[in-house]
C-alpha cells in the first residue's frame, strides 16, 4: 500500500515540475535578430527595452564591436575586423519577475562583398515580420540620427523622426561607463560645450557646438513617448567621433591630506581625480618647502597613492595628474601640498668615566684604595694614611714607565690615631673571652652530669 502511494506522489512531482518547465518557458521570450556588417566599416546597432529593468546578462563578441549595455537597453559598435558569423546574447530580468532573452547574430562580410551600412546604422532584418505599430498607434521611430565625424571644437547635427509620440528628449550616453545625460545636463557636464534643440515630436533635431575630445567615441539618442509613458521608443545609438584637439585636463576631486605622526608610524597619501577621455596618470612629488611646484619626482610612485618614509621634521608632498590616450597628453595639474612632520630622535647621553681602585691586604683586613696619576710625574699613586707612594718613575725618552712603575705599592689605610698593634692586641683578648667562654660552660656540662648520677645512686 505505502509503496503505491510513494509512487503516486512520484508521479504528481513530475507532472508539477514539466508544467513549471512548460510556464517558464513560455514567460522567457526569446527575441532573435539578424543584422549584417562589412570589415572595415563602421557599425551601429541599438536595442531599447521598455519596462523597469532588474539587471541585465549580456555573452558573446565580435571581433571589433563593443558590445555594450546602457540605461534602457544595450548597444553593440565599432568596426569588424574578422568575416564570420556571430552571436550576441543579452538576458534581461525586468522587476516585474519576467525575462527576456535579446539574441543578436551579426554576419560579417569581407571588405567589398557588400552588406552592411558603411558606416550608418546595420540593417536590421527581423526574425518575424510584424505589424506596422503606427496603426496601433503605438511610438514608432521612423528615422535614427546617424553618427557624425567632427573636428575638436566643431558642430555636429543629429536628426530624428517619429509618430505618435507627444514628447521627446535628447540624451548622451558612454557604453563603456554606462554614463547617461539629457541634453541640458551634457551642456553643463562638458566644458565649452553648446547644446540647442530644434523641432517637435515627429521631425526633432539635436546641434552640438564647441565639441570637445572629451565626447569622443559618445553616442546621441532621441527618446519619445506617447500620452502613456509606457508607450514610448528610444532610437539607434549615433557615435560622436573627434578628430584633432587637445584632451581633456583631469579634475582633481580629492588631494591628499597632512598628518602628523610618531616615530615607528607610517601614513599613505593619496588622491582621487577623474578625466573625460584618456587615461589619468600620476607623478608624487617632494620639496623642503610648502609649495605645490618646484619639488623633487620621486622615483616609483606614479600611482593614485603614496606612503613616503621616515624622515625627521616636516616634509612636503605633491602629485602631479594628466590624462594620455597613446599619442598626446592633456594638461598637468598638481595637487594640494600634504605636509607630513615626525619628531625629532632623542638626545643620546654622554658616557661618564668610572674611577678605578687598588686593592691591598694586611693583617687579614683588605682595603681598596682609588688610584689616580700625578700630574707632574704622570705616575699612579696610591694614598694610603695620607701618605703618597709611587711605583716607579715614567722614562722621559720613550714616554713609558719605568720598570716596576706600572703597578702601585698598596699599603693598610690605618684610622687615624690607631697603630697596627693595638689591632692585635685587641685581636687577642677576643679569643681569650671565647675560650674563658667555653671552658666555664665545659664545666657547667660535667657538673650537671655529676649530679645526675648522684641523685640515681641514692635510688
Amino acid at each position: 500500500m505505502m509503496k503505491r502511494v510513494r509512487r503516486q506522489i512520484l508521479a504528481l512531482a513530475l507532472v508539477f515540475c514539466l508544467l513549471a518547465a512548460y510556464g517558464a518557458a513560455a514567460y522567457a521570450d526569446t527575441k532573435t535578430t539578424s543584422v549584417t556588417a562589412t570589415v572595415g566599416k563602421e557599425f551601429n546597432y541599438s536595442e531599447t527595452i521598455s519596462g523597469e529593468i532588474k539587471e541585465m546578462q549580456k555573452s558573446g563578441d565580435c571581433p571589433g564591436l563593443v558590445f555594450g549595455v546602457v540605461a534602457q537597453g544595450f548597444v553593440i559598435y565599432g568596426t569588424p575586423t574578422t568575416p564570420g558569423t556571430y552571436t550576441l546574447q543579452t538576458v534581461v530580468n525586468m522587476k516585474d519577475g519576467s525575462s527576456d532573452t535579446y539574441s543578436v547574430t551579426i554576419t560579417v562580410n569581407a571588405a567589398g562583398e557588400g552588406g552592411g551600412s558603411g558606416g550608418e546604422q546595420a540593417v536590421v532584418v527581423p526574425a518575424t515580420p510584424s505589424p506596422s505599430p503606427a496603426a496601433n498607434g503605438k511610438v514608432t521611430i521612423t528615422k535614427h540620427p546617424t553618427g557624425e565625424t567632427v573636428e575638436s571644437g566643431g558642430t555636429a547635427y543629429f536628426v530624428a523622426r517619429a509618430e505618435n509620440a507627444e514628447t521627446f528628449n535628447w540624451g548622451l550616453y558612454n557604453p563603456s561607463t554606462d554614463d547617461y545625460y539629457t541634453s541640458k545636463q551634457a551642456q553643463e557636464h562638458f566644458s565649452g560645450l553648446s547644446v540647442e534643440v530644434q523641432g517637435d515630436a515627429s521631425d526633432t533635431t539635436l546641434i552640438l557646438s564647441g565639441i570637445g575630445y572629451s565626447l569622443n567615441g559618445w553616442y546621441v539618442e532621441a527618446r519619445f513617448f506617447g500620452s502613456d509613458k509606457t508607450n514610448r521608443a528610444f532610437s539607434n545609438g549615433a557615435r560622436i567621433t573627434v578628430t584633432g584637439g587637445t584632451l581633456p585636463t583631469p579634475k582633481i576631486t580629492s588631494g591628499p591630506s597632512s598628518v602628523s605622526l610618531e616615530r615607528g608610524k607610517t601614513a599613505t597619501l593619496s588622491v582621487k581625480a577623474s578625466v573625460d577621455a584618456g587615461t589619468l596618470n600620476y607623478q608624487w612629488y617632494k620639496n623642503d618647502v610648502d609649495k605645490n611646484s618646484g619639488g623633487t619626482a620621486i622615483t616609483g610612485a606614479t600611482s593614485s597613492s603614496y606612503t613616503p618614509p621616515e624622515t625627521t621634521g616636516t616634509t612636503y608632498y605633491y602629485v602631479n595628474v594628466w590624462g594620455s590616450d597613446g599619442t598626446r597628453e592633456s594638461t598637468h595639474v598638481n595637487s594640494a601640498v600634504a605636509a607630513v612632520q615626525y619628531p625629532a630622535a632623542p638626545a643620546t647621553p654622554t658616557p661618564t668615566s668610572t674611577p678605578t681602585t687598588q686593592t691591598g691586604t694586611q693583617s687579614g683586613i683588605q682595603y681598596d684604595v682609588p688610584t689616580g696619576t700625578d700630574a707632574q710625574s704622570g705616575t699612579s699613586t696610591a694614598q694610603t694614611g695620607g701618605t703618597t707612594q709611587t711605583g716607579g718613575a715614567s722614562d722621559p725618552q720613550n714616554g713609558n714607565s719605568a720598570p716596576g712603575s706600572t703597578q702601585a705599592v698598596v699599603t693598610t689605610v690605618e684610622p687615624e690615631g690607631v697603630s697596627t698593634s693595638s689591632h692585635a692586641r685587641g685581636h687577642s683578648t677576643i679569643i681569650v673571652l671565647i675560650l674563658i667562654l667555653a671552658a666555664v660552660l665545659l664545666a657547667a656540662c660535667i657538673a650537671l652530669f655529676i649530679l645526675k648520677r648522684s641523685q640515681q645512686d641514692e635510688f
